[in-house]
């Protein structure tokens, strides 16, 4: 397994401040093989990865940064027909032979839509100076995890797991009493809540896109 973390805010919005040092650091454990930062320009998105290496040991690092920085991918899991996929956009100017990179050219080619030809476990984060907008999509049986919260002031902070957002200095730990008596009757918290207050799993199918003027929609790619 490896780690996502990031925040993304609407365009012109406050730069916030968001060290990726510490969110690394509690994600080690998933990704103790290495790891990558990437900030936008305008501190707008940025991201931080830490990385367990199984495929394409020596150019599969993250984020995954394409023309120039126009777009950025992060994902955790593994596309199992990664190859087929690489085989479908031949034209495409790979900088890796891992599993994650095909997404890119998918996303071009097909839009929020190059999620139903994905195969595989995964949590990922695209994210496109152009339109400067968020996509994280979750796969479709939700094996690997992505909980977010919404920013004051707009935007959102995601990561593979709860303390990664505590660990960025954004979002305080705060019990939500109504999730914990979810949990007392029923042994888990059912999703899209947690027990904290304002951190949603993102469910299992579905996709969250957040825009450039602060809108942020879900909707559900596969039942």
């Amino acid at each position: 397994m490896c780690g996502i973390a990031g925040l993304f805010v609407p365009r012109g919005a406050r730069v916030l401040d968001w060290d990726p040092a510490p969110v690394q650091a509690v994600m080690r454990h998933r990704g103790p093989d290495g790891g990558g930062q990437f900030a936008s320009p305008d501190k707008c998105f940025r991201a931080a990865f830490t990385r367990l290496a199984i495929i394409d040991l020596e150019t599969g690092d993250q984020p995954i940064v394409a023309e120039g920085g126009a777009r950025v991918l992060l994902c955790n899991g593994e596309i199992y027909n990664y190859r087929e996929l690489r085989a479908d956009e031949p034209d495409y100017p790979y900088r890796t032979q891992g599993d994650a990179e095909v997404v890119l050219p998918l996303a071009t080619r097909w839009g929020e839509d190059f999620v139903h030809r994905l195969n595989g476990m995964y949590a990922l984060a695209l994210w496109q100076a152009e339109p400067h907008r968020l996509i994280l999509v979750r796969d479709r049986l939700g094996v690997k995890p992505l909980y977010w919260a919404r920013l004051p002031g707009g935007g959102i902070a995601f990561a593979s797991e709860i303390k990664a957002l505590f660990a960025g200095g954004l979002v305080a730990p705060a019990v939500d009493e109504t999730a914990v008596r979810a949990y007392l009757t029923h042994g888990y918290v059912p999703g899209p809540r947690t027990l904290f207050a304002g951190i949603e799993k993102l469910p299992p199918g579905h996709l969250l896109r957040a825009d450039a003027d602060g809108g942020i929609e879900i909707r559900r790619y596969w039942r």
